[in-house]
């Protein structure tokens, strides 16, 4: 069966509808399917998921011998084939973190983006920054058609990680002395809708909808100016006790926006208040089905005070989490998803953009430079990263409350924090000195100007995130004055935050207590970070964005050996559908805390070469047919996908050859290392050997998607000199690509050489 997919909208381009084969269609197939994705509310999300997006096939070379579906990329966690890693090609540093983190992580050669053109300063301009880095990059990513999967932009060592932001603001009257003019990297990568438009509206205290907040933002107006007019009529005419008239108008509202659950059940409490039983209950139970699982919030609601000793209510209620009610529920990003000013997505409608915002996640891998730490320490960092993934470690999490207004900024939300995360089981507690002391630590949220995480007594767990409330703490230039972020990387975190200029003790502009909580959920560490922060604009966030400690995602082994096979043939793989289902997991006895189990893989997606996913449920034999490929190699890139209510999952790589295995061969000429040479950077080029096939025209070498150099064979074999500076140090990928007389190509085998100083 050929696998289709309908579009969606690309993250930077207009969209052009079609299903694949050039069929039109305005309804995504995720539209269809949404009804049963369920949203994530705690550990227990129901019925219903609001806008998510489908997956566009780029090229219809796929097929599986199993039943067939588009997969939705509204899932929890990312996977290393939606992330972006961003080199400075200049910089031999940026490409050495680069290539350990490529490694580590199976990164797919296609989402490795040089730049060549990177300034070389900690501090640029914003025209700089949108010129020299983010539209190039943009650019790029929409030009090898990852635009349409990509989830997460992570920059490598030796990038600005600070922008001026002066112009962009020089129009503004009268503002706040806390908007200060400097913005971080990831902040204006994670607004780039805002900032590729020069909209100093990312400087706003709510400019990411996608942080969660309490939960009464869900009853705010949710679509900015597009349905401010309405959203003030139907406030009017609740205040005058209008409730039937203001229901209407909600209704109204709803055709704009059909998967805002929160405006169902706000239609479902005027109903009620205005006295149609029968209505509310009808609303309520379609509200429930759209994605409201908040049982204790209802139960508190005092507008449903009329139906509270009603029978079907009471079965409502049933269906609900008893959760605390006070915080909107963790959910998992989605690049795609526009999001609206009350934290839910809005539904994929062509005709209705401006409805919210779209946003994309980022880091920064390492600062190697000014107060960062050492190239080593960045890459240790990485690997205790990966360590970490899956593990459920038993460490807790400690909120430092002292007299310091660095603290008591985020106090209002410690105890809820803290609640939140013993209910799920974990160690969580506020501690009144400045660092947790003596203890096994998985997440520590700090305000102190200057500390050093060695005299705490205290260890970092793989996974760890320290957040601590600093002025300077993103500030990456001498001299010190505080303690910088890169303390606690150097520490053993994998991850941290600070602010790139003095950003004052306001609260929207660092994470939120909360950050804890959804990490602790399962979402990744870039997920977590902006879940919790309304403000990112200044944040400097370090750190593995892929790093998933807490994940119950299916990660049962598949055999990922070199496969041969003919083009147009299939190889099949046997997924391990052993583990609990999530029911099963739900009804374990222990804590979700003590849970430290993977579930049972649900749907599967393939990507090519990190190309557009696409797939279906999970079958016994998954047969991936390798037609209208190039011969020579290939990496099958494998997503196990759970049906817990984020959509879990985890990827895995099976490389495979097509065609004769003697076509191309690729190796380091004279090496003595047969497994993995190695060579010197500081004694300059090195020779390659390629074996081509009979008739080839052009041979190429490539590092990752980077073509570093080319030839004209003039026979059966051709040595090729190579810069190791052009590649860094560390592990390096080398693959040789050979142009065939039939107009054709074929890639070779990787060769994986260690580049040393």
């Amino acid at each position: 069966m050929l696998l289709l997919s309908s579009p969606l909208p690309p993250i930077f381009a207009t969209p052009t509808p079609s299903l694949g084969l050039g069929q039109s269609s305005e309804r995504t197939t995720q539209q269809a399917d949404s009804a049963n994705r369920p949203p994530f509310h705690g550990f227990r999300g129901i019925r219903g998921l609001c806008a998510v997006y489908g997956l566009r096939c780029w090229s219809c070379f796929l097929s599986f011998l199993l039943v067939l579906a588009c997969l939705g990329p509204v899932r929890a966690g990312l996977t290393a084939s939606e992330v972006v890693v961003v080199v400075n090609g200049q910089s031999v540093s940026s490409r050495t973190l680069a290539n350990h983190y490529a490694r580590l992580r199976q990164i797919p050669s296609i989402n490795i983006v040089v730049l060549e053109n990177v300034p070389d300063a900690e501090t640029i301009s914003v025209a700089d920054f949108r010129e020299k880095i983010l539209k190039p990059l943009l650019l790029e990513i929409e030009q090898r058609k990852l635009a349409n999967h990509i989830q997460c932009i992570t920059y490598s060592a030796d990038f600005p990680t600070a922008i001026d932001i002066s112009a962009d603001l020089a129009e503004l009257k009268d503002l706040n002395t806390v908007f200060t003019k400097v913005a971080s990297i990831n902040g204006l990568t994670y607004l780039y809708d805002l900032t590729q438009r020069s909209d100093p509206a990312y400087i706003t205290t709510e400019a990411n909808f996608y942080a969660r907040r309490p939960m009464s933002v869900f009853f705010t107006n949710p679509g900015g100016k597009e349905t401010e007019e309405l959203w003030g009529e139907i406030n009017v005419s609740q205040v005058a006790g209008e409730y039937a008239k203001a229901g209407e108008l909600v209704n109204k509202l709803l055709e704009k926006a059909p998967y805002q659950y929160p405006l169902k059940y706000f239609a479902a409490a005027l109903a009620a208040q205005a006295g149609d039983k029968e209505k509310a209950l009808k609303l309520l139970d379609d509200a429930i089905a759209a994605g409201w699982n908040s049982g204790a919030y209802l139960s508190k609601d005092p507008q449903f005070e009329s139906l509270k000793e009603n029978d079907e209510f009471l079965s409502l209620m049933d269906l609900l989490d008893h959760d605390g009610g006070k915080w909107q529920p963790t959910v998992p990003f989605n690049a795609r998803s526009m999001w609206g000013s009350n934290g839910v997505e809005f539904a994929p409608n062509l005709k209705q953009t401006n409805l919210g915002m779209r946003y994309m996640l980022s880091t920064v891998l390492g600062v190697t430079r000014g107060l960062g730490t050492s190239l080593d320490e960045a890459i240790e960092s990485l690997k205790r990263a990966k360590s970490a993934d899956f593990t459920h470690p038993a460490g807790g999490f400690y909120f430092s409350s002292t007299l310091d207004i660095r603290t008591k900024t985020r106090q209002p939300n410690f105890a809820l924090a803290v609640e939140e995360l013993r209910k799920l089981g974990f160690d969580a507690e506020v501690v009144v000195t400045e660092y947790p002391k003596n203890q096994k630590v998985m997440g520590a949220q700090l305000g102190t100007p200057s500390m050093d995480w060695s005299k705490t007594g205290s260890k970092l767990l793989p996974g760890a995130i320290v957040d601590n409330l600093t002025s300077l703490g993103g500030v990456m230039t001498p001299p010190k004055s505080q303690t910088p972020l890169s303390h606690f990387i150097a520490s053993g975190a994998a991850g941290s935050s600070g602010t790139v200029t003095e950003p004052y003790s306001v609260p929207f502009k660092f994470p939120s207590p909360m950050l804890y909580l959804h990490y602790a959920q399962g979402l990744s560490l870039a997920e977590a970070f902006y879940q919790s922060i309304t403000g990112p604009y200044q944040l400097l966030i370090v750190g593995d964005p892929l790093c998933q400690p807490f994940s119950i995602a299916p990660n049962q082994p598949i055999d990922t050996s070199l496969r041969s096979v003919k083009l147009g043939s299939s190889i099949q793989f046997t997924p391990d559908l052993s583990g609990p289902s999530y029911s099963d997991w739900l009804n374990m006895k222990q804590p979700p805390a003590k849970r430290a189990t993977q579930i049972r893989a649900t749907k599967v997606a393939i990507q090519i070469d990190g190309l557009a996913p696409l797939g279906g449920n999970i079958q016994p034999n998954v047969n991936v047919k390798m037609d209208r490929l190039a011969l020579g190699y290939h990496e099958i890139q494998v997503v196990l996908i759970a049906d817990d209510p984020l959509r879990q999952r985890s990827m895995q790589v099976i490389p495979a050859w097509i065609g004769d295995t003697d076509l191309i061969s690729l190796s380091v000429d004279n090496a003595k290392e047969k497994v993995e040479p190695k060579v010197s950077l500081a004694k300059g080029k090195f020779q390659v050997l390629v074996k081509v096939p009979e008739g080839c025209s052009e041979v190429s070498i490539h590092h990752h998607h980077e073509q570093v150099a080319t030839s004209k064979p003039e026979g059966a074999e051709v040595k090729i000199d190579l810069d190791p500076k052009q590649l860094g140090m560390g592990p390096v990928s080398l693959q040789a690509r050979a142009k065939l007389a039939d107009g054709g190509s074929v890639a070779s085998l990787p060769l994986w050489i260690e580049v040393l100083p």
